[in-house]
């Protein structure tokens, strides 16, 4: 295991569990919603910022699940805009 890897194994073992039991948000594959936390104020125009800079750059974001669920309404909004 390289260095940055045990750094991160460590980090994860001293951080409080996610709801799902995980302790690495990093490595986490419980995507679902019976899992995902309530996007916080700040998480959701962290991500909305994230999806329009994306976009002005001709990119599209992916986002877990429960992110695009979040977002969603917003951003059916902002891509239908007219031009």
């Amino acid at each position: 295991m390289d260095h940055s890897a045990r750094r991160r194994a460590a980090a994860a073992a001293r951080s409080v569990p996610l709801s799902c039991s995980c302790r690495d948000p990093w490595t986490c594959r419980h995507h679902d919603e019976d899992y995902a936390e309530p996007l916080s104020d700040r998480e959701f125009h962290a991500y909305k910022a994230t999806v329009l800079h994306l976009h002005a750059h001709g990119m599209r974001a992916r986002f877990p699940e429960h992110v695009r669920l979040a977002l969603d309404a917003y951003l059916r909004q902002w891509w239908e805009r007219p031009t």
